[in-house]
């Protein structure tokens, strides 16, 4: 570190200057330079005491106060490196204390010549590097451009646009009055040219047809209180799959209902997707039902049912008819009334019976089938079913 004094007519600076360096390995070194200098004004003469020679006659001029009034230096980091025994790369940047945004760098590289000529080459430059707000924004660096292009204004590329702002072509002298004229705006917008292109008059739009007008007439009164609205059901039907092990003529176990534990016979899947199943009812009680695939178990015993006709059966055999109910009159309200018993139709009555006639003979045909079908499936204590094979 040391101290230096400049003359510059009545004024002088302190200067201090610094070096460290770091050796990075052995053929790399980074050095770090600072110099600072403190401008200072002195209105007498400064004497250097025995110091001074008579080397001639000079004139002092005044310099602005501005011109010193603040502090000014730079700092440097240098880094330079040997790639081989004959070449040298190195690099600075310099940054100014006295405005941080202005930086200087340069990148060089060079041989160590033997004799007296050598050769080297050096690229440098400048640049303004902007701390707009360090938290909010990330700093932007921007190279200086050595060579600007300008546009059909004299602008540079970067030179922000003039926007010219919204004015109104007829603006008001005061509140409602125009500047101008109703028949000089006929000619400012351009309406004449308007009507002469077509054919001396404004240009006509057909108006959009109105909807039509609801053939019912809305109520006058609304319900107090909402009415819910019914969800639109988007879901497409689609034909429930068979199980694999489940074919015509396979023996099901029934697993929940009133008939549960009952074995019987798989006829046919219907539209909708459940199982058309008998016992036969003459057998074990079972009549001619719909049951969910869900809720059988197939097992490995097949009947041959290829005798039997189930082409008339479908979902609708199976719906009920829906009566009105009838009024109570006065004399009847107090008493109670008979109920009727449900009682199955005659021909549903003869279908079952053609049905476990056709069945019954190909049961017989095989030898314990028939008690098979008659027997309940239960579990005892010790049986495992997950181990079970039906």
């Amino acid at each position: 570190m040391g101290n230096q004094l400049h003359f510059t007519g009545t004024t002088h600076c302190l200067s201090t200057f610094g070096k460290l360096v770091y050796q990075l390995s052995n053929s790399s070194k980074l050095s770090l330079l600072c110099l600072h200098q403190v401008p200072k004004i002195s209105s007498q003469h400064v004497s250097l005491g025995p110091l001074a020679l008579p080397i001639g006659k000079f004139r002092h001029y005044a310099v602005p106060m501005e011109a010193f009034d603040a502090s000014f230096g730079s700092t440097t980091l240098v880094l330079e490196s040997e790639v081989d025994a004959s070449t040298i790369v190195g690099g600075w940047v310099e940054m100014n204390n006295s405005d941080s945004r202005n930086i200087q760098w340069a990148v060089s590289i060079s041989d160590l010549p033997e004799d007296e000529f050598g050769w080297g080459l050096r690229v440098g430059g400048s640049g303004f590097f902007h701390f707009l707000n360090s938290r909010l924004h990330p700093p932007h660096f921007s190279r200086a451009n050595h060579f600007p292009t300008q546009n059909s204004e004299g602008r540079g590329p970067m030179a922000p646009k003039d926007r010219k702002p919204h004015v109104c072509r007829n603006p008001d002298l005061i509140r409602g009055v125009g500047k101008y004229s109703r028949s000089k705006m006929y000619h400012k917008r351009g309406l004449w040219a308007i009507k002469a292109k077509n054919g001396g008059a404004f240009p006509k739009h057909e108006k959009k047809v109105a909807a039509a007008a609801p053939a019912e007439k809305p109520p006058k009164f609304y319900p107090a209180d909402d009415v819910k609205k019914p969800l639109v059901n988007k879901r497409k039907a689609r034909p429930t799959k068979l199980r694999a092990s489940i074919t015509q003529g396979t023996v099901l176990i029934i697993l929940a209902g009133r008939f549960k534990g009952k074995r019987v016979v798989f006829l046919k899947q219907l539209t909708s997707g459940l199982l058309l199943v008998t016992g036969p009812f003459k057998i074990n009680g079972v009549p001619l039902r719909r049951v969910n695939q869900s809720y059988v178990i197939a097992t490995s015993t097949k009947i041959d049912i290829s005798g039997v006709n189930v082409e008339k059966f479908d979902d609708k055999y199976f719906g009920k008819k829906v009566e009105k109910k009838k009024k109570k009159g006065e004399g009847e309200f107090f008493e109670a009334e008979k109920e009727e018993k449900n009682t199955l139709p005659q021909d549903k009555k003869d279908d079952q019976k053609t049905l476990d006639a056709a069945l019954i003979t190909s049961i017989e045909a095989v030898p314990d089938l028939k008690s098979y079908l008659g027997a309940r499936f239960s579990l005892k204590a010790g049986m495992k079913p997950h181990e079970l094979v039906f």
